[in-house]
């Protein structure tokens, strides 16, 4: 699978790189929501996974964004964040909701949904 993702700090934008690598995907790493969306414009991804608390605009901003383009609607979103109550929201918008505090179980079971 081919997925951008879109972390600001540093050390989890690479520890997550490589977790994905490790499990066969290809990723395209952006450190926040403006070069994450301009590399949507312009490349296919068959997923996002971005973290909620970005320079920019939050994950679940890029996800309503991206629900209201007919270009980027049908992408599935998966967002990061450690915070408790916006998972009903991004739940809500169609996104996959992935906790911080269990990152690489969260993040293997939202990209097992998107693959079923």
């Amino acid at each position: 699978m081919r997925i951008i993702l879109a972390e600001d700090d540093d050390q989890l934008r690479d520890a997550l790189e490589m977790h994905l690598e490790d499990h066969g995907h290809s990723v395209v790493t952006v450190y926040d929501s403006a070069q994450l969306l301009r590399h949507l414009k312009i490349e296919h991804f068959d997923a996002v996974v971005t973290d909620h608390h970005m320079p920019g605009m939050s994950g679940v901003t890029v996800l309503r964004t991206m629900r209201e383009s007919p270009v980027l609607d049908k992408i599935p979103v998966i967002v990061l964040s450690g915070r408790t109550g916006i998972e009903a929201e991004v739940l809500a918008l169609g996104g996959i909701f992935a906790r911080k505090e269990e990152l690489n179980r969260s993040l293997d079971d939202a990209l097992a949904l998107i693959a079923a």
